[in-house]
């Protein structure tokens, strides 16, 4: 037992060894820097930081910059305070002070060795390393984590690298502007955009953007970045207002006309549960739509005649009822998606109801809703007190269909194992004839 034990250590400790190698390998893998250094913490004198590197790429400084980060957010040493060293082990402050500054648009050529010195200790036991590199072509963000040693030697580990090919950058954002002038850039940069909706055409105001979706250009052509901002630009979804009031929305429907856009404006719980969203379509607006004021509160499972409608509905039928803010004519294809909570299952039929106060009746105007995903859509062209109402009919057709089917397929199951029955019995008469 104990020579297994012995031989079985030997083989863990040999499997080890050959492994480490790839793993440091590995970890050292960055493309942008090589020979990495870091020191940092007291001497004899007082407290120190001295760090040094190598580019493995031509640095120009007006367009790239390397940060070096500790537990802080910003970073504490950024290129322009690292200076240009020929010494092999550059090491304390008289080798800093003797060594060439970094100009503000100076190109440093690949090979160069950057050293910085400090009598300040920076960093503790790890670091961290931004890099961003540019050339004419390609923009590379690279960060590094560090793992600072007593001799220096910072052991590396890649934690995120990301390539942009600059003229795929630059073709899709010249081209798509082209498609979707309304479309704007919010914020962000070359490896990352927030897009904004224009709805008001104000380029200064802010209040009249709407934020549609984010872009990462990484590792992407130029046909997949259109097809991210094709989708983007046909779904517009946007929060509907804290007070449900949608301000400016004579000025957002215009936009929306002009641009032949679709926006859906969505109300969500603190759970981020969809309740119901308002859907509208550019492409079916009219003239006289875009003069309408849009209130977009929804109350589901109650309304202002609660208990007219209550009287009006027969028990034995489910119900729910929703009552509009907004009163009045809606712009046209307008489409409404709801919630529907535990009052229906999913694959309901319903039946939409308008509550006319004036009769006290309910109106049929919408019929053969389906229950999806717990939510029914519907088309709606005037604000008021409505009621949803399972349609029965349609329910008990439904289910004799599958009932009907269930019974096919047992009829069906049963003639066929007859049939085969009377196969096997003609066929084995038939070999003892033969016979």
């Amino acid at each position: 037992m104990k020579r297994k034990t012995i031989i079985l250590t030997l083989l863990f400790s040999i499997s080890m060894l050959m492994l480490t190698p790839n793993v440091l390998a590995k970890e050292n893998d960055s493309s942008l820097v090589d020979n990495i250094k870091i020191k940092s913490g007291t001497k004899d004198d007082g407290s120190f930081t001295e760090l040094s590197f190598t580019l493995k790429n031509d640095l120009n400084t007006s367009i790239s910059n390397i940060e070096f980060y500790n537990d802080s957010a910003r970073p504490v040493i950024d290129t322009t305070k690292f200076k240009v060293t020929t010494t092999d082990n550059p090491t304390g402050y008289l080798d800093y002070e003797t060594a060439t500054e970094i100009e503000p648009n100076e190109t440093i050529p690949k090979g160069t060795k950057l050293y910085y010195y400090s009598n300040e200790s920076l960093f503790n036991e790890y670091a961290k390393i931004i890099i961003h590199l540019e050339t004419s072509d390609i923009s590379t963000n690279e960060e590094i984590n560090c793992l600072l040693k007593d001799d220096g030697n910072a052991s590396i580990e890649i934690k995120n690298k990301i390539t942009i090919d600059l003229v795929t950058y630059q073709k899709f954002m010249d081209e798509y502007k082209k498609k979707y002038p309304y479309i704007e850039c919010y914020i962000g940069d070359e490896f990352s955009m927030q897009f904004a909706y224009n709805l008001a055409g104000n380029h200064d105001s802010e209040t009249s953007l709407i934020y549609v979706g984010t872009i990462d250009f990484a590792n992407k052509s130029y046909d997949d970045l259109m097809k991210e901002m094709d989708t983007i630009a046909n779904n517009i979804v946007s929060s509907t207002p804290n007070n449900s009031k949608l301000e400016s929305s004579q000025n957002i429907l215009k936009a929306l006309k002009e641009n032949g856009t679709k926006i859906s404006f969505e109300k969500r719980d603190d759970n981020n549960i969809l309740l119901y969203s308002w859907i509208f379509n550019g492409n079916k607006l009219t003239d006289s739509d875009t003069t309408l004021n849009l209130d977009l509160n929804i109350s589901i499972g109650t309304s202002k005649n609660k208990d007219k409608i209550n009287a009006l509905v027969p028990p034995s039928m489910t119900s729910l009822q929703i009552d509009f803010s907004h009163l009045g004519i809606l712009p046209t294809g307008t489409t409404i998606k709801l919630n529907t909570g535990t009052s229906f299952t999913n694959n309901d039929i319903l039946d939409l109801y308008y509550y006319n106060p004036e009769k006290n009746i309910l109106e049929k105007v919408i019929e053969g809703i389906t229950v999806i995903d717990g939510y029914a859509t519907f088309p709606l062209t005037h604000c008021s007190d409505y009621v949803l109402v399972v349609n029965n009919e349609a329910k008990k057709g439904m289910d004799n269909n599958v009932q009907t089917s269930s019974m096919n397929v047992i009829l069906y199951t049963v003639i066929s194992i007859i049939s085969a029955a009377g196969i096997g019995y003609i066929l084995k008469n038939k070999s003892k004839e033969i016979a």
